[in-house]
């Protein structure tokens, strides 16, 4: 079963389990290994469903509450290669996405040289996103739970 059998040249939208690319599966989401791998436990999770990026997420399309975060989770726990460490949960966000299909890192350090100046986070004080092209999980369900859209800017920032 391909991803969401689009036929456009996403890559991700022809991931399958034939081709030997997925890791864990669920009627919504499927988990990837990151073919170029920034972290010594890199994966992809990916919705079946065709969503461009972070910034076409609304408010009515979070997938990330209970029974998405349990499934994750168990998926990433059993794919890591160091379990003590603490993994991180993030989206690129345009333009600075190389695929366009909505995708979720998930991480475990130590990081491979420079590839973890990709996946920089910038807080602000109150914990909501700073400015930066990369976006923790956290931080996106709190804007989006405001109604708001993710971006590079820190929200209320143009």
């Amino acid at each position: 079963m391909m991803v969401c059998g689009s036929k456009s040249n996403c890559i991700f939208c022809d991931t399958s389990v034939q081709g030997g690319d997925i890791v864990g599966e669920s009627d919504e989401l499927i988990v990837i290994r990151d073919k170029a791998p920034a972290a010594a436990t890199h994966l992809l999770v990916i919705p079946r469903r065709h969503i461009e990026s972070v910034k076409s997420l609304t408010r009515d399309d979070i997938l990330l509450d209970g029974e998405h975060s349990v499934f994750i989770g168990s998926t990433y726990n059993s794919q890591s290669i160091l379990s003590v460490r603490i993994p991180s949960f993030g989206f690129h966000i345009p333009p600075h996405t190389s695929i366009g299909h909505l995708h979720l890192h998930c991480f475990s350090p130590p990081f491979h040289s420079w590839r973890k100046l990709k996946y920089l986070i910038s807080r602000r004080k109150d914990g909501s996103k700073g400015f930066s092209w990369f976006a923790e999980v956290g931080q996106v369900l709190r804007t989006l739970r405001r109604g708001g859209q993710v971006q590079i800017w820190p929200e209320g920032v143009e």
